[in-house]
């Protein structure tokens, strides 16, 4: 006998259930016996095992070398090189150990490679039943071949696609290949359709499904990757090439812009260098120094922690990532195609209406749980309803084999789905199954088959009698019944009966409910044979319908919603019938009257370019398999959508593989989904699915305005140093400088930017275009004007220094203005559109403590003998230091204003400015905003707390500054500054050197603490007394005073301020008389003096914080109260140090203290009234506009009347 070719007749595709089963045996060369033992081996050996063949794995060094392919990688390793060939041994150290960090970063994250096929064979048996040698034997899953008898019962895991021989009320559980939620009955009949999908091949089982009730034989026609598990491994390999994600393809792009920009300028410099007869080796240096210079260092790390942040961000809101630009991908989805059983729906069938008695009751709660109650008109169902609900009960918990179990707190079923559905159904309406089967034994069953349509089980009543419950499909129980079960008595069923129930049923099944009808019959005792269908099943009582369903997730609807609002279309892609996946879409929002439903069998009737045309306007696509979700993922992508693909079975693995970004779901995902997804939501919600979406969107913003930053100080060194060159001046920076501000002082702030929190509003914009460069004109014009402005300042100040002092000294201001300018910077490119004072400092504190910090190493460096002959930088007298932060702070001012004039402008650019005297009326409308406070809304977000939590960064500032700052030698350096201008002399420079000494002075900082406890606890203290005294006076609190700052309000607080502190010293001294009259009057007058820095900042500060949180309910008492406290509680201070304990130094610095505290707040006071002065500005132009475009609306309608 020659070999059967057996796996020509494996050929995948084969219309296996068109072949009668004999045909079938034919086929494979088989017969109902089974083969013999020697012939399986034999087509074992030709055959191969029953495994699915395993995909290429990818090594873990494969996972570390993908790290380097990004083109900005090689950039920074050919600059490191470079360096370190040129000798600058540590430039090339700190860039190579920035681009290992990098890679370190992303191999952590990557590390968990690519697994899908292997997950494969976790879903197929281990062991099988199979008929050979004429007896039934137990044998490894892996040594089943195609011609082997299949033995199935309940719980069986099936082993290999086979063609059924015979069935007894077979069910089968194919939801992970199919998509089906419900069990599929199965019979051997042959099928005439050749072109049948994939769940509505009865006659077939599946390789990786499971048997839920029944027995059966099949013949195995197909196994390994012929199966149709096989072939969706196949599909996962094919749609499994990896493809650059949007972020990656961007940052590509740029990397090869930044390349050719760097060349060109490089090229520049060095021709017009040799022109000019320069040394060539300094002009090598100098190239070197300007492609230091354009590359941004600190971006590829900063672009991974970002995402990497995500991560972690994600997994607190139940997504897992497992690729890094994954993340970005996700915020860029336009389209989510998602499956609907398990993903969109609970995955579990739960009940949801009776019809019983002639009333309709709801029942509530979801899934196998017994959470949820019987409802009659919007109640719980009361007696009499509950003895007719009791009787449904009885009926559907009699008929029923399944069983419920809970697991780590989920209830699970054990048997066919429906069933576990009428088990947590029929208790919620009373029923207890357990005393069911305890009181009325089982006598005999007469299982479901789809051509009786029902299902009967007998059972034993307490007086002895044999009773049948009954459960089907509710037009087949109809017709078999002759009675009615109606408020607790028996009645014959008329035919309006009969109308009247199917019409419910009718509404129930257009509401997507899978109906069921009950019913019962009374038998006489009798032998099980006797107990055949066609002797049960007639004469029988109809007692009502149950309506299930797979019910949406609770908070699917909301998610869909939000996706609508942010522009993402959500698609429905299932395995399960038109009609129920159309009814859930539209429940859930997805689908529109507008919008089609379409079915797997008219998807292939469809070609590629006119699938590609007509899938935006498909919602819907039902009846559909693995092949047809991929070809929809397919031409969602060729009409250049971002498209992400949701699902939890065998059957969306391939589609998700193939899809920008795959979704795969934690609990009810196979193992295979989660290897072939991109990202896995733990808890199945879909809503997680919006949340992650959101987190992406920020991501990309953070990356955004990150890049932005850094980009824009790169190109603001480049510039300077292009000029510099240009006009023939000395290199004003040096590799080192420039590696610390990409590294250190761009680097650092740049990573707190992109842990920046999430705009409120990032769902309500629309989704980014695939083809959008993430160098947009905006994003250009804004980089390069603010390089311009960092350039124009530290040009400014290189050229000044370099025409009085060395070189090295230019260097050092150019580098220390360029340091401060970047820093302060970094809070302005927290938001493209927002001004820096509406952004709250304390969302992201990380970026305050790190400029706090990166001040202090700026001031330490060059102050520091070791730092600075690593930066190579000379000694910066402490007094410049103030001068170059205003100086730094130039282009963050600048910046701001341009940001206010441009949201001013940006409502109704269409309005036409005609209006006569309109500017002045804007300015008249700008100062009244100004000096109002009653419904100033421009300057509500710097509030009263954001204004006294700046007072800890004063002290950290002040603190950073007396570590690494001698106070006497900056005191000394200040005084003579100042005595270039104002003589001081004797006692007064004592007096001053004591003051700036105190500044700075360790005591002082705790003296300002001290002082700002003590003043709000006094003002805490008179509140309260006003408050009580208000009370028992009858006077509404909320209605009390308010500080007067309307039209002259702020010129009468100055005034208020000078006048308390004049009157302050002089009421001291007279206490001072009157309670010390022998105490020296000349350390009184010293003493007193102080009062003024006390009053003065008090209210300066009451002032500021009255200025700028307008609507906060205060009153005019409580501020002087609050004054005149604090400052009299000082002044008893003082006392204590002056008169007692003779502690003059302390003393001092508490006045240095107050001094530099007072000296801070006026220049806050300053700069924030320029900045609402223009915001007033801004904000009176916008009103103007929409009071003009109202005028001149109510002008057309008076015409057109």
């Amino acid at each position: 006998m020659s070999p059967t070719p057996v796996i020509a007749e494996q050929e995948q595709g084969k219309a296996w259930h068109s072949l009668s089963a004999e045909e079938a045996l034919t086929q494979v060369d088989s017969s109902a016996a089974g083969l013999s033992a020697q012939e399986a081996a034999r087509r074992l050996a030709v055959n191969g095992p029953n495994e699915l063949k395993e995909g290429k794995r990818i090594s873990p060094l494969r996972i570390f070398f993908d790290q380097f392919k990004s083109l900005i990688i090689w950039i920074l390793i050919a600059a490191g090189v470079v360096s370190w060939l040129l000798g600058e041994r540590v430039d090339a150290i700190a860039i190579l150990a920035i681009v290992a960090l990098n890679a370190v970063i992303g191999f952590y994250q990557e590390f968990n490679a690519e697994k899908a096929i292997a997950a494969l064979k976790k879903m197929t048996a281990p062991q099988a039943k199979v008929q050979r040698d004429g007896k039934v034997i137990l044998i490894p899953a892996s040594g089943i071949v195609s011609g082997d008898i299949l033995a199935l019962e309940a719980g069986d895991l099936i082993a290999a696609d086979a063609r059924l021989l015979r069935a007894a009320s077979l069910r089968c559980i194919e939801a992970t290949l199919t998509g089906e939620s419900m069990a599929q009955s199965k019979q051997p009949e042959t099928l005439e359709q050749i072109d049948a999908p994939l769940a509505d091949r009865d006659n077939m089982v599946f390789m990786g499904t499971s048997v839920a009730a029944g027995t059966g034989q099949a013949v195995v026609v197909a196994t390994a990757m012929q199966t149709e598990l096989g072939r969706i491994a196949g599909l996962i390999t094919a749609a499994g090439e990896e493809e650059h994600t949007p972020l990656e393809k961007k940052l590509e792009s740029f990397g090869r812009v930044l390349v050719w920009v760097a060349l060109g300028i490089v090229a520049l410099l060095f021709g017009l260098g040799l022109m000019r007869g320069t040394d060539p080796f300094e002009l090598f240096m100098t190239s070197v120094s300007l492609a230091v210079a354009a590359v941004p260092e600190g971006l590829p790390t900063v672009v991974t922690v970002a995402l990497s942040l995500g991560v972690l961000r994600m997994s607190r809101r139940h997504a897992l990532m497992r690729k890094l630009a994954a993340v970005e991908t996700l915020g860029s989805t336009t389209v989510i195609c998602t499956d609907k059983t398990g993903t969109l729906t609970m995955g579990e069938m739960t009940v949801r209406a009776f019809y019983v008695a002639g009333q309709r009751y709801q029942v509530t709660g979801v899934g196998y749980g017994p959470d949820g109650e019987v409802h009659f008109e919007g109640n719980k169902a009361q007696a009499p309803h509950t003895v007719a609900l009791l009787e449904l009960a009885t009926v559907i918990l009699g008929c029923n084999n399944a069983h419920l179990v809970q697991e780590q707190g989920t209830w699970k079923v054990i048997g066919d789905p429906t069933e576990g559905a009428l088990l947590a159904g029929g208790a919620k309406a009373g029923g207890d199954h357990a005393r069911i089967e305890r009181e009325l034994p089982k006598q005999h069953e007469i299982p479901f088959d789809s051509d009786r349509k029902l299902s009967t089980m007998i059972r034993k009543l307490p007086d002895g009698k044999l009773r049948a419950f009954i459960n089907g499909a509710p037009d087949v129980l109809l017709a078999r019944c002759t009675s009615l079960y109606s408020s607790d008595v028996v009645r014959p069923m008329t035919d309006e009966d009969r109308q009247i129930i199917l019409a419910q049923n009718t509404a129930m099944a257009q509401q997507a409910l899978r109906v069921l009808g009950s019913a019962w019959r009374d038998l006489d005792s009798a032998s099980p044979a006797e107990l055949t269908a066609d002797a049960v099943e007639h004469d029988l009582v109809f007692v009502g319908l149950s309506g299930m369903v797979d019910p949406p997730r609770q908070e699917a609807k909301d998610a869909v919603a939000k996706c609508r609002a942010a522009g993402i279309r959500v698609v429905m892609i299932t395995g399960d019938h038109p009609h129920t996946a159309t009814a859930i879409a539209r429940e859930l929002g997805i689908a529109a009257d507008e919008d089609m439903a379409i079915a797997g069998i008219e998807l292939d009737k469809l070609s590629g370019d006119e699938l590609r045309q007509h899938v935006p306007k498909i919602a819907v696509y039902a009846r559909v398999t693995a092949e047809h979700k991929l070809r929809i993922i397919r031409a969602w992508k060729a009409n250049d959508a971002v498209v992400a693909m949701t699902g939890d079975g065998v059957n969306d693995a391939p589609a998700i593989k193939g899809a920008d970004i795959g979704i795969a779901m934690g609990k009810a995902g196979t193992e295979v989904t989660k290897q072939a997804a991109d990202m896995i939501i733990t808890d199945d919600n879909f809503a997680s699915i919006v949340a992650a979406v959101e987190e992406g969107r920020g991501i990309y913003d953070n990356i955004h305005k990150t890049l932005q930053y850094l980009l824009a100080g790169n190109t603001g060194e480049l510039l300077l140093m292009t000029i510099c060159v240009v006009v023939g001046l000395p290199t004003p920076l040096l590799p080192i400088h420039l590696l610390w501000i990409n590294l250190v002082t761009d680097g650092l702030p740049a990573l707190c930017l992109a842990t920046d929190p999430i705009d409120p509003d990032v769902m309500q914009r629309h989704p980014r275009p695939r083809s959008e460069r993430i160098t947009n004109p905006s994003f250009l014009r804004t980089m390069a004007f603010t390089g311009l402005l960092t350039a124009s300042v530290a040009f400014a100040v290189y050229f000044y220094v370099l025409n009085t002092e060395t070189t090295e000294m230019a260097r050092t201001y150019a580098f220390a203005v360029l340091v401060f300018a970047e820093l302060l910077r970094s809070f302005g490119a927290r938001s493209e559109t927002k001004p820096v004072w509406r952004i709250s400092l304390f969302t992201n504190i990380n970026l305050m403590l790190v400029v706090a910090i990166s001040f202090g190493l700026q001031m330490w460096s060059q102050h520091n003998e070791t730092l600075g002959r690593f930066l190579k930088t000379s000694y910066l007298p402490f007094s410049d230091f103030f001068v170059l932060v205003a100086l730094g702070a130039i282009p963050l001012l600048v910046l701001e204003i341009v940001k206010v004039v441009g949201n001013a402008r940006r409502p109704n650019k269409t309005v036409p400015d005609k209006q006569a005297g309109r500017a002045w009326a804007i300015l008249r409308l700008a100062l009244k905003n100004f000096f109002r406070i009653d419904g100033a809304q421009w300057a509500g977000a710097f509030s009263y707390y954001t204004f006294f939590s700046l007072f800890p960064l004063i002290v950290l500032f002040v603190t950073i500054a007396s570590i690494f700052i001698d106070p006497d030698r900056a005191a000394t350096e200040i005084i003579a500054y100042v005595e270039t201008y104002v003589p001081i002399g004797g006692q007064k420079q004592d007096y001053v050197f004591d003051t700036l000494t105190g500044v700075v002075n360790a005591r002082g900082q705790i003296s300002v603490l001290a002082f700002l406890m003590l003043g709000w606890a006094a003002m805490q203290i008179f509140t309260t007394l006003i408050s009580a005294t208000n009370r028992a006076w009858g006077v509404e609190t909320s209605n009390g005073w308010r500080l007067p700052l309307k039209s002259l309000g702020f010129l009468a607080t100055m005034i208020s301020v000078a006048l308390l502190s004049v009157a302050m010293p002089v009421l001291a001294k007279m206490a001072k008389d009157w309670l010390f009259p022998g105490h020296d009057a000349n350390a009184w007058i010293y003493v007193l003096g102080s009062s003024f820095f006390a009053s003065l900042v008090v209210f300066l500060s009451l002032s500021l914080f009255y200025r700028l949180a307008p609507r906060r309910p205060t009153r005019f008492a409580e501020v002087w109260g609050a004054a005149l406290c604090a400052t009299v509680l000082l002044s008893a201070a003082e006392n204590l140090f002056v008169i007692y304990l003779k502690d003059f130094a302390t003393l001092n610095a508490v006045y240095g203290a107050l001094g530099g505290v007072m000296a801070l707040l006026l220049w806050i006071y300053l700069f924030g009234c320029i900045f609402i002065f223009g915001a007033c500005l801004c904000a009176a132009q916008a009103e103007e506009r929409s009071t003009g475009e109202i005028r001149k609306a109510r002008l057309l309608q008076e015409n057109k009347l």
